[in-house]
């Protein structure tokens, strides 16, 4: 469904036409509802996390952020997607995505079963500081806002209550012990969310993890997070 919005956008484009776009996709296949109304937000207003207002057109240049998903046979989905409205991230959505994109894959691949949430995130602190030092800012605001959000997990990191994301199953956001060793059974996502409060930036990707006896599975891997294949699928 997000999909499906992401190669119906193009510059003009309102919110409430991508949700229809997306909508349609889950009546077509025979999803039996929608787990939560689509989380549409156009430019600055994904600054506001849940702000659904959908009439705002898309302008060249805007970034839209959609986190939407679906009911199928009583069990919830819930995913969120990122990406620019002409179909080019221009230079500093590419910056800042970028450095986004391997801070949020520094959590997502050190997920492992048997771990507990801190020390996936001890893990993941330790490569995010590689990440930190080797990427080049081209404003001191974004090198700031990039360094108070790895600072951010590395606090976390040292509560051995901390969790990585909320649960899914019956409901988008499940019951359940997410703060003990991840095990088989357990379905969660993740979505760290980057600001930069003085230009109203605020970036966040959400992916489910479903943890199986044969390891972890990232059940929203079809949908594409890197920026080649994002303007990619936009021109199909």
């Amino acid at each position: 469904a997000i999909a499906e919005a992401i190669r119906s956008t193009e510059v003009g484009v309102k919110a409430y036409e991508l949700e229809a776009a997306a909508k349609y996709i889950y009546q077509k296949y025979n999803m039996q509802d929608e787990a939560y109304y689509a989380l549409i937000h156009v430019g600055p207003d994904a600054y506001m996390n849940h702000y659904h207002n959908s009439i705002r057109s898309a302008k060249s240049g805007d970034m839209l952020l959609m986190d939407y998903g679906g009911h199928y046979h009583y069990y919830s989905s819930d995913l969120a997607r990122m990406w620019p409205t002409n179909g080019k991230f221009n230079p500093v959505q590419t910056e800042l995505y970028t450095f986004y994109l391997h801070i949020y894959e520094a959590i997502l691949y050190n997920i492992e079963s048997g771990l507990t949430p801190q020390q996936v995130m001890r893990k993941a602190v330790q490569e995010m500081d590689v990440i930190l030092e080797e990427t080049t800012f081209s404003d001191s605001l974004y090198e700031q806002a990039a360094r108070d959000f790895v600072d951010g997990y590395r606090r976390q990191s040292e509560n051995p209550e901390m969790r990585l994301g909320h649960g899914v199953g019956m409901s988008v956001h499940d019951v359940g012990d997410y703060t003990k060793p991840i095990e088989a059974g357990m379905v969660f996502v993740i979505e760290p969310q980057f600001r930069v409060p003085e230009e109203r930036i605020y970036i966040r990707l959400e992916d489910m993890i479903i943890v199986t006896e044969e390891g972890v599975e990232i059940y929203s891997d079809y949908l594409p997070r890197d920026i080649e294949s994002i303007e990619n699928m936009m021109q199909e």
